[in-house]
């Protein structure tokens, strides 16, 4: 992270540093509650994980539920490939990031740039 900050004008590592802490927090979130749904289930057997999956998705209170992370789990897989799809569902949505506002050195970045 150092380096690439190294790479950036000065001014903007509040910004990256901010957008780094709350991208952070969230892959832990997504890895942390995907884990602790596969230990309540990993006694199932596969069609009754299957179903557990999908009512754990359909749970509109539970937030950050991947299936492919939870079978990812019960398979075994090794974590590498887990963050890989961590890191696909970190990617904001319409370009907003949740948690995140801009400082004002990076809307008057934009502002000029407009």
């Amino acid at each position: 992270m150092n380096e690439y900050k190294a790479s950036i004008p000065e001014e903007f590592w509040v910004d990256i540093d901010n957008i780094y802490r709350i991208l952070l927090e969230r892959a832990g979130n997504i890895m942390t509650v995907n884990y602790h749904l596969y230990e309540q289930g990993a006694k199932l057997n596969r069609k009754e994980y299957s179903q557990y999956v999908m009512s754990c998705t359909e749970n509109s209170s539970l937030k950050d539920v991947v299936p492919a992370i939870m079978f990812m789990y019960y398979d075994k897989k090794n974590t590498g490939t887990i963050f890989k799809i961590v890191l696909k569902n970190l990617r904001p949505i319409g370009n907003k990031l949740e948690g995140y506002t801009p400082s004002t050195v990076t809307n008057r970045f934009a502002t000029q740039e407009e």
